[in-house]
């Protein structure tokens, strides 16, 4: 979360020192894709009305819901079972506006459950075509597949 200390921190729009008395907006490192416009506000604090006066801040309050609820109770997506153990835990990032790769934007799951999900050759396919689009920064997007792959391959034959 972002850090906010009253009377020193400063507002990520206006520039103005946000008060102890300031209602504020937090927005928590919830984009990783540098070319996305809204990465920009990442783990930054606002004036509630700045917030409020920009217009990317209405998606931004609402990705900030879909985070909240879809991560909150560590219960797998995919089986819809508590994910117990911290280290089978996996996170799916915000993926973009894209129908399909949008339900599964923070979406959270058991690892090992990955590699039997009948969905997951269409998304990677999906993602696929993303980091061919030019949209989203490669690098960033290549090391989250690296990843997704790994767990995939480890976790078919476990």
């Amino acid at each position: 979360m972002p850090l906010l200390i009253s009377g020193k921190t400063t507002c990520g729009l206006c520039s103005k020192i946000i008060g102890k008395d300031d209602e504020v907006f937090a927005v928590p490192p919830l984009i990783y894709n540098s070319l996305d416009p809204l990465f920009n506000y990442n783990d930054s604090v606002f004036h509630a009305k700045c917030a409020k006066e920009n217009v990317d801040f209405k998606k931004l309050a609402q990705l900030i819901v879909l985070w909240e609820k879809r991560s909150a109770g560590k219960i797998s997506f995919l089986s819809g079972k508590p994910i117990t153990i911290p280290e089978d835990f996996f996170s799916f990032p915000y993926l973009g506006d894209d129908p399909q790769l949008a339900k599964i934007s923070f979406q959270v799951c058991n690892k090992h459950e990955l590699s039997k999900w009948p969905e997951l050759p269409n998304i990677i396919r999906k993602l696929e075509d993303l980091q061919s689009s030019g949209v989203w920064n490669r690098e960033v997007l290549a090391k989250f597949m690296t990843e997704l792959r790994i767990f995939i391959s480890y976790h078919a034959f476990a």
